[in-house]
């Protein structure tokens, strides 16, 4: 079963779950072909196809969520321009869930890093307001090193049912007959101001109902319990590192957390953290959600917002903004309590690495400079030291700009003759795109230096205060 199926048939939340099919020349794109990978082409499409707009309930309030392929041609490409334009047209808060591929997959990693740069390189009024990460890197590495086969199950049906829990309890925030039981109702234009930009997930749930447990086990890296997957949905630590760091982290923060609840000191675990990820220093704010289904309500959530807050700005810093609300779904047909935790901001290795491989592969023209980009990139990085924000700012745009010139940097994103030609030959896509369309949708260089500045500034200054370590870029 598809995992829009499996959403769809909880019904007492979603309203309309269905796949989009949009057309070139009144014909499906599937018809002839999909996008090929080619995300400049979907989005064209996307754009031209005023059937698909109408297709979209257009009712204020509430939230529209797309999922797709970060690595695909079709579904990425279109999403991108019909969230943007529905958010610009409907002012509705739209979601983007996007699933980052596997590494190995080279043609879909540099894909995803190419969705990535036009994300985070684009003026916040030419981009859907918020976009969700999902790894399948890190959701396989944790499937195929631990005990997920025993049950049965394939990798992608437990992956599937990750994702379609926390987007069936992210739509219940607003659901009718769901009770707030402190803090208030989620407005959308809470996510239109506090989620704007790169976020992760993390997740759990579980029939019984704990608010420490489940708030350690939703912001670690990735697990197997229980028959079911939880936690981080992205990758916190570089893979040559493996399982083993992942557990170690896990570790570090339980005992943040367990000694930030009884009024300890944790120096020394914090340290640890951070000498291992950068990852939790990189959040910029934090939106927690207990939804609980099958038991009376308790006070347990509402007690421990103090260590959550402690936690985020001790580990994150001071500046994080955190809120934290507690649900009672009484009309829910799950009895699965959960935590769901969406993180802004909370920068991982698999955006540095498949923006990095995009720029590689589309920007940098081939010669002996080829294999120094990444290198100057790193070494910037770490020159750059905590100053006053403004005078960072300056300084990462002055040291981004450097690397760029001397890296020898396309101006305009480079695409293979071989797809220009394709695009421009097929009968049902040479009236939708033509060398002109192409050269406006295409990223510019630009837009890759807005996007390293921004990749930098999270990466190299966090929130915490603290100067990036020297070494937590090795390995690449």
């Amino acid at each position: 079963m598809s995992m829009i199926s499996k959403v769809a048939k909880q019904q007492e939340a979603l309203k309309v779950v269905e796949a989009l099919y949009f057309e070139a020349n009144n014909k499906p794109l599937l018809e002839i072909g999909g996008a090929g990978g080619l995300q400049y082409l979907s989005e064209a499409i996307a754009n031209q196809d005023t059937k698909l707009l109408r297709s979209i309930d257009k009712r204020k309030g509430g939230a529209l969520i797309g999922i797709f392929s970060l690595g695909g041609g079709t579904g990425s490409g279109s999403l991108f321009a019909l969230l943007t334009k529905y958010k610009n047209i409907v002012q509705r808060y739209t979601v983007g869930v996007g699933i980052l591929p596997l590494r190995q997959n080279v043609e879909e990693f540099s894909n995803a890093g190419r969705y990535l740069t036009k994300y985070l390189g684009n003026d916040h009024k030419k981009r859907f307001h918020t976009l969700i990460l999902f790894s399948n890197e890190a959701a396989n590495n944790v499937l195929i090193d631990e005990a997920s086969q025993e049950d049965g199950s394939e990798p992608l049906t437990i992956m599937n049912e990750y994702i379609s829990a926390f987007i069936h309890d992210f739509s219940m925030i607003n659901e009718n007959k769901t009770i707030t039981k402190f803090g208030k109702l989620f407005d959308p234009m809470d996510g239109k101001r506090f989620l704007a930009g790169v976020c992760t997930i993390g997740y759990c749930s579980s029939e019984n109902f704990s608010a420490k447990d489940f708030f350690i086990r939703a912001i670690c890296p990735m697990s197997y319990e229980d028959r079911s997957l939880q936690g981080l949905a992205v990758r916190v630590t570089q893979q040559e590192h493996g399982r083993s760091v992942d557990l170690q982290v896990s570790d570090l923060v339980r005992r943040i957390v367990e000694a930030l609840d009884g009024d300890k000191p944790a120096d020394e675990e914090i340290s640890a953290l951070r000498a291992i990820t950068p990852f939790y220093r990189t959040i910029k704010a934090v939106r927690i959600f207990y939804f609980i289904k099958n038991t009376s309500y308790q006070r347990g959530a509402f007690a421990f917002q103090r260590t959550i807050s402690r936690f985020f700005q001790t580990v994150s810093g001071a500046r994080v903004s955190i809120s934290t609300n507690c649900y009672f779904a009484p009309a829910s047909e799950s009895r699965d309590n959960s935590i769901l935790v969406v993180l802004r901001g909370a920068f991982n290795f698999e955006i540095y690495e498949s923006v990095m491989r995009y720029a590689q592969r589309s920007f940098i023209k081939k010669g002996d400079v080829e294999p120094n980009f990444r290198k100057a990139f790193n070494e910037k990085l770490g020159e750059i030291k905590r100053t006053e924000i403004l005078a960072v700012d300056a300084e990462l745009e002055e040291g981004v700009e450097d690397v760029l010139a001397d890296t020898n940097c396309n101006v305009v994103e480079g695409t293979e003759e071989k797809e220009s030609v394709e695009m421009f030959s097929h009968p049902d896509l040479r009236d939708v795109i033509d060398a002109q369309k192409l050269e406006q949708i295409l990223l510019k260089r630009e837009t890759l230096k807005a996007t390293l500045v921004e990749i930098a500034k999270n990466f190299a200054l966090g929130e915490s205060g603290e100067p990036p370590e020297d070494d937590i870029f090795s390995g690449f």
